[in-house]
């Protein structure tokens, strides 16, 4: 990649979906409205967010987080897991490139984004990281939104 592209790149601009749309079962209770030294994982997630062009939140229900003045996407494909709230939000997103987040990680930044990025070359339609156990990190990766068709079949 010349330097032009690589350029290009790190300028393209990036939505955020933040994933609060589950039902929370092991955990006994809403992920998103956790707290960590007096802030919920939602408003951490929100404000490390931020230079992000869009941030949008999965939901269950439009009603849920009013807290949050983002826009709510609910999940056209109910009870599908967190893929379905991937779905709606290439749906809603403005932006080529989507950065996904769980609700579950309030120490995701922007940051993660734009290192993810010059990976997301023209032929790459997600850009998922892997640790050095091998394990895959699905929720907090980049996706081209154009392979939203794939998901919704």
């Amino acid at each position: 990649m010349g330097e032009n592209q690589k350029r290009e790149k790190m300028e393209e601009k990036i939505s955020v979906v933040i994933l609060c749309g589950g039902k929370s079962t092991r955990m006994g209770q809403d992920k998103a409205e956790l707290c960590l030294n007096g802030k919920t994982f939602l408003s951490r997630l929100e404000e490390n967010l931020e230079q992000a062009d869009e941030i949008l939140l999965s939901v269950q229900e439009k009603t849920d987080h009013p807290e949050s003045k983002r826009k709510h996407v609910p999940d056209q494909f109910q009870g599908c897991g967190p893929l379905a709230g991937v779905h709606a939000a290439m749906e809603h997103c403005k932006n080529a490139v989507l950065f996904v987040v769980s609700c579950d990680s309030p120490f995701v930044d922007f940051e993660i984004a734009k290192k993810l990025l010059p990976y997301l070359t023209e032929h790459v339609d997600a850009v998922i990281p892997v640790d050095q156990s091998g394990k895959k990190h699905v929720l907090c990766a980049l996706y081209r939104r154009e392979i939203r068709s794939l998901i919704g079949k």
